[in-house]
């Protein structure tokens, strides 16, 4: 309803009578719902009749909840109209009174049952209470009112009516209230942390800390706190604040762990569970001792503050949890110390699965024990259980379903920091470990990074805008996440991990980034990457057992099978570093046999890859085998991309032993495997792969320019260094005479110059010709010429002499040479017969004929006119078609002259030897790039200058130009197409003026000879009379020769004139057409461009 609708409403209300008025006010106080039991505690001192509800109900106020007593407002704005009636300066009072009226007609039974409506109403009046003990009362009301909505885990509200109470304390509460005021601070910090407003918890929890008579009264406040540091990341503060708290409690945790230490500890939880069976454990006393209950407690709180900084100190937590668990019995937090212990005996150099598997299994039937079916630890066991332990044996898909539900039971319990753990375990799992669809899978992602940040949760927020990052990255799109969260690039981001010392959060960051390096073939980076990480796990392990950690999560096996990869891919180069990457490598195939062992379904396609790429690299035929049970396994067990990869690395194999054929099957089933998992950027990499392949597999001489043509953008995107083969290896193409050699690894360096691109392809081709890939030469140019930069030879959009007569482009010509004529008589058509019918009703308004008359005209005139038109229009046509070859014929012609005779770039016997007698080669290759400009695509070369220059932006949008200045993409992209647009309609317009002249020249040759021949007969005709004769020397008066060519040449130069301009026009709307639209809004830019100056000038 509309303010105005309200308005009306409340004015109809106010003529009610006076009964009816205040009825409708007091309803309007309690809410858009009430019963009848609390309409009548609020009625009483107020006449509102007997049959109040009744009524309302019949005039379309309230509505019935049928038998449950319950009544409704018709529409929210029926009860604001309502509420209208009460006067703006009258509606405190009325709220106080009606909330004073309700608690001192309620019975204290029945006060849990009315507690909202009395505490609402009065809170709306609290500014005209100005007793303390009614202050205090209100402060009482309240916290009953918090306290109770707390237990329904509606946090928002509860922080409501507690910060409501607290700000009814008097200055002395601490020593007057102290009960009410510690109670109301107590829970007011549990919803705050709860809701993640984490500074005003912080500020709350000052006072308590001053303040509070003992200890005890201190630790609840403690208790939230240091979640709430926890949970924003100011995990040194955290753990400060744990090990005040715990000394105080008596558990003393050492500031400086020694190996001695640890060692000590290790013995000593180990000595506590000798002899302890998985029954035994689960048999163990309850705890009861109130100062190891609080202690557990506080213990716990420090798990994932030490997990992301102190690991060692996070190690001695465990030990501590599970010994105190031992000696004084168990408690919910028992349960965590177990799985937390069995996500240490998992890691190394522990590797003791079943024992850690075992654990697990306490842990979580523990807790079924101690807590039931919706325990509130449940997000903490499910974090560590099938985060940490079950990864190594059960299979990982399993385990997504356990995230959620430990997601939504931690957000209904207010455990929102471990409700967020688990989800970025979730989407890391979903995303590295079980490729799940990327473009889906990020969508969800930004909306948890942005509630993360709502919950002020800083470490699960980072998580998991590593994971939307990388998923960003392996799409392709230019998005820079962090920027849109946090106001850091990726650079700025890892220097604040490293700066802060968060040890995990850097760690996570260095195997994102060397993961998708390694996956997108930047091998410089991802090694760069493998030396950072190192140096941080070395800079972490202290002087503690190296390499000691207190629980891997599932990408740990990712990182390690990259690890792997990389290794044996700088092996393969025979560097002078081959046995730093050797043992990288097997030290990663020594890991992934042993997790193979305890869960096949996790690993057994990683290990047999690594493998594969070891007996590979071994030269050993082994390879093979191992490569197609890595795809085998990989299908069978569900994980999509890494069957891409597989495949990927088998056809780099299978190029390596020139089986080209089978190679291109597994390179376009590994395009298929990654385009389901959405990684455009492998997409687009593979195909450049199978667009050199598919040529070599056909064998044909003709494919020689095609495999030129893409080498170089091969070479130029990694994807030949990507299929590791750094020692150079020929392939053999076809069984032409003499066979082509392609050449790829070290000799395809794309710096070489020509001069040694010459003499290393004559090095190595014997009686055949070679090409080397990224720098060698288009057959027909001889092998001194390097590709273009976008991978192109020299001339390979140039079309053959009668390529237009084939029948796909005489097809396709002529649809369109119809197609427009069609379209252009149609639509002047239309225009005339507008304007015919304007003139028709111009003639009707004037008064010089009938409507009648004007309808009859307009038929007349269109039935004529189409018959006309359409009798006309199948010349029109073919005229049109003639005109079109005539123009093409022309181009093909003016390329032939242009290029054999004036830039001499065609011709046999010139190109065999790659020169041209009496020219330098730099001559030449200037000649070659004239005749490519000028028989360039626009087309495709719209698509191919927008794909470059959106691969070389440095920032979003952002590119440097060629004369080094920054710029942006869409202005360089327009530079550089309105140059490739003009150079490439020179030819084309240079023929349609040339057909235009010709026709200039037929007409004014048939208007004189038209002449000449009236004359001659005006001369032998002596019979006509006078007059006659003289009306026709008029008409055939001779015309002067000098006029007559001035008029031609005025013409003439016109028309040039006219189409030079077009072609700057064409020029102008080819490149901003590739601006909007690449490829095809070159084509129609071009075509409007020179419509638009057409139909203006000539």
């Amino acid at each position: 309803m509309s303010e105005d609708v309200v308005k009306h409403m409340t004015e109809h209300m106010s003529r009610l009578p006076k009964k009816m008025q205040m009825g409708l006010k007091l309803c309007a106080c309690l809410g858009p719902k009430f019963d009848t039991a609390i309409v009548e505690k609020v009625q009483r001192g107020a006449n509102i009749g007997d049959n109040f509800l009744e009524s309302c109900v019949d005039d379309g106020f309230l509505q019935n909840k049928g038998d449950s007593g319950f009544y409704t407002w018709a529409h929210d704005q029926v009860q604001q109209a309502a509420y209208e009636l009460i006067p703006l300066q009258q509606r405190e009072k009325f709220h106080l009174l009606i909330g004073s009226r309700l608690f001192l007609s309620t019975s204290s039974a029945e006060i849990d049952k009315f507690i909202f409506y009395i505490v609402d109403n009065m809170n709306r009046g609290v500014t005209l209470v100005d007793n303390p003990q009614q202050k205090y009362e209100m402060a009482e009301l309240n916290l009953r009112a918090g306290e109770k909505i707390l237990e329904r885990h509606s946090f928002q509200s509860s922080v409501k009516y507690l910060m409501a109470g607290i700000a009814l304390l008097e200055n002395d509460s601490w020593e007057k209230k102290y009960g009410l005021t510690i109670r109301l601070h107590d829970a007011a910090s549990e919803a705050l942390c709860a809701t993640g407003d984490f500074p005003k918890l912080t500020a709350l929890a000052e006072k308590p800390l001053i303040y509070a008579r003992c200890f005890q009264d201190k630790l609840n406040i403690y208790n939230n706190l240091v979640r709430a540091l926890s949970s924003s990341g100011e995990n040194e503060e955290c753990i400060s604040r744990c090990v005040s708290v715990l000394s105080q409690l008596g558990e003393f945790l050492p500031k400086h762990i020694t190996p001695d230490i640890y060692r000590e500890e290790v013995a000593k939880v180990k000595q506590a569970l000798i002899g302890q069976s998985k029954q035994d454990l689960l048999s163990l006393p309850v705890m009861t001792k109130a100062k190891k209950l609080t202690a557990m407690r506080f213990l716990n709180h420090m798990l994932i503050a030490t997990y992301s900084t102190n690991p060692p100190l996070n190690l001695l937590v465990v030990f501590r949890m599970v010994r105190m668990t031992v000696d004084f019995g168990v408690c919910n937090i028992s349960a965590v110390g177990f799985a937390c212990y069995g996500a240490w005996l998992a890691s190394s150099p522990n590797d003791e699965y079943e024992g850690a598997f075992t654990m697990g299994r306490v842990a979580s039937d523990l807790m079924k024990k101690l807590c039931g079916a919706e325990a509130e630890i449940l997000p903490r066991i499910y974090l560590l259980v099938y985060g940490m332990i079950n990864i190594y044996k059960e299979p990982w898909q399993a385990s997504l379903c356990k995230y959620s539900e430990a997601f939504d039971a931690g957000m209904i319990s207010g455990d929102t920091e471990y409700a967020l753990s688990n989800i970025t375990l979730y989407y890391m799992l979903s995303l590295f470990n079980c490729g799940s669809n990327l473009k889906e899978t990020s969508q969800s992602l930004h909306k948890f990074v942005k509630r993360a940040l709502q919950y002020q949760h800083q470490t699960a927020a980072r998580t998991l805008a590593i994971s939307e990052q990388m998923a960003y990255d392996l799409m392709g799109l230019k998005k820079n996440c962090y920027e849109a969260h946090f106001g850091l690039d990726e650079e700025a981001l890892k220097n604040f991990f490293v700066r802060n010392k968060l040890a995990n959060m850097a760690r996570n960051l260095y195997q994102k980034i060397k993961y998708v390096t390694y996956m997108c073939g930047d091998m410089d980076a991802a090694a760069k990457h493998y030396d950072l990480q190192e140096k941080l796990n070395a800079n972490c392990s202290s002087d503690l057992v190296p390499k000691t950690t207190s629980g891997r999560t599932s990408f740990f096996f990712i990182s390690t099978f990259i690890d792997g990869l990389i290794g044996l891919y700088f092996a393969r180069k025979h560097r002078e570093d081959e046995a730093k990457w050797t043992h990288v490598a097997e030290k990663a195939i020594e890991l992934m046999k042993k997790w193979t062992d305890s869960s096949s379904w996790n690993c057994a396609n990683k290990s047999y890859l690594l493998q594969a790429e070891y007996f590979f690299l071994k030269n050993d035929e082994r390879a093979y085998a191992c490569y197609r049970a890595s795809i085998t396994k990989a299908r069978e067990h569900k994980f999509n991309h890494e069957e891409g990869l597989a495949h990927e690395k088998l056809a780099t194999y299978l190029l390596y032993k020139n089986q080209h054929d089978e190679a291109l099957q597994h390179f376009q089933n590994a395009k298929k495997c990654y385009a389901t998992w959405g990684a455009n950027v492998l997409v687009q990499r593979v195909e450049k792969a199978i667009t050199i392949l598919s040529p070599l597999c056909v064998g044909m001489p003709s494919a020689r320019v095609s495999v030129a043509a893409h080498a170089r953008a091969i070479v130029a995107s990694s994807t030949v260094d990507h299929c590791h083969l750094p020692r150079t290896t020929t392939m053999v193409v076809g069984s032409s005479n003499p066979p082509l050699q392609v050449v790829l690894g070290s000799r395809a360096s794309s710096d070489s110059s020509a001069t040694q691109c010459a003499a290393e392809s004559s090095a190595i081709r014997g009686n055949s010709t070679a090409y080397i890939l990224g720098t060698s030469a288009y057959p027909r140019l001889g092998s001194g010429l390097k590709l273009k930069i976008d991978g192109r030879v020299p001339m390979e959009d140039r079309k053959a002499p009668l390529s237009q007569f084939r029948p796909k482009s005489l097809l396709l010509s002529t649809f369109r040479v119809v197609a427009i004529n069609i379209s252009s008589t149609l639509s002047t058509y239309f225009s005339d017969q507008l304007t015919s019918e304007q003139d028709n009703e111009k003639l009707v308004d004037d008064g010089e004929i009938t409507p009648y008359e004007a309808d009859e005209m307009n038929e007349e005139w269109e039935s004529r006119e189409w018959q006309k038109r359409m009798d006309i229009l199948p010349k029109k046509i073919g005229y049109a078609l003639l005109r079109f070859h005539a123009c093409t014929a022309l181009m093909r012609f003016y390329e032939l002259i242009i290029g054999r005779y004036i830039l001499c770039v065609d011709g046999n016997a010139r190109l065999e030897s790659g020169s041209i007698p009496g020219r330098d080669n730099s001559t030449y290759e200037h000649s070659v790039d004239v005749m490519d400009k000028l028989t360039r695509d626009p087309f495709q070369a719209s698509l191919r200058t927008s794909q470059i220059l959106h691969n070389q932006e440095h920032s979003p949008g952002k590119v440097l130009s060629s004369d080094g200045k920054e710029t942006s993409t869409s202005s360089e992209l327009y530079k550089q197409m309105y140059t490739t647009c003009f150079w490439a309609n020179i030819i084309p317009f240079l023929a349609e003026l040339t057909v235009q002249h010709g026709v200039l020249l037929y007409g004014y040759g048939v208007y004189y000879m038209e002449k000449k021949r009236r004359r001659k007969e005006r001369e032998m005709s002596n019979n006509d009379d006078d007059e006659q004769c003289k009306d026709e020397q008029d008409e055939t008066e001779p015309v002067d020769e000098t006029a007559y060519a001035l008029s031609i040449l005025f013409r003439s130069s016109h028309l040039t004139f006219s189409r030079g301009v077009s072609l700057i026009a064409a020029s102008v709307g080819g490149a901003v057409g590739s601006v909007i639209y690449p490829g095809w809004g070159a084509i129609f830019g071009i075509q409007i461009g020179d419509t638009s100056v057409g139909a203006l000038l000539d």
